[in-house]
C-alpha cells in the first residue's frame, strides 16, 4: 500500500520535472527580429538586451538543472517503491516459512 503512495509521489515529481523543463525551454530571449522597438536608442537598447538575455540564460540553465534533479529524484522514488515491495514480499515469505 505504501508503495502506491511512493509511486504516485514519484509521478508528481516527474511531472514537475517535465513542467520545469518546458519553462526552461520557453524562456524568452531577444533576437535580431524583435529588437526593432529598441533601434532608436542603440546603447541603452543593447545594454538592456544583453542583461535580459543573461537573465534568460541563467533561468534556462537553472531550470535545466532543476528539471534533471527532479527527474532523477522521481526515478529514485520509483526504485525505492520497488525495493519496498520486494522487502515486503520477502518478509511475508519468511514469516510463512517459520509457521508450522
Amino acid at each position: 500500500m505504501a508503495a502506491n503512495f511512493i509511486r504516485k509521489f514519484a509521478g508528481t515529481v516527474g511531472g514537475s520535472a517535465d513542467g520545469v523543463r518546458r519553462l526552461g525551454d520557453a524562456t524568452p530571449r531577444f533576437q535580431g527580429w524583435n529588437l526593432a522597438p529598441l533601434a532608436g536608442i542603440p546603447i541603452v537598447g543593447l545594454t538592456f538586451v544583453h542583461r535580459f538575455n543573461a537573465v534568460s540564460d541563467t533561468w534556462s540553465n537553472a531550470a535545466g538543472i532543476l528539471g534533471d534533479a527532479l527527474h532523477r529524484d522521481g526515478e529514485t522514488l520509483v526504485r525505492a517503491a520497488d525495493n519496498y515491495v520486494a522487502a515486503e514480499k520477502a518478509s511475508k515469505a519468511a514469516i510463512q516459512q517459520t509457521r508450522p
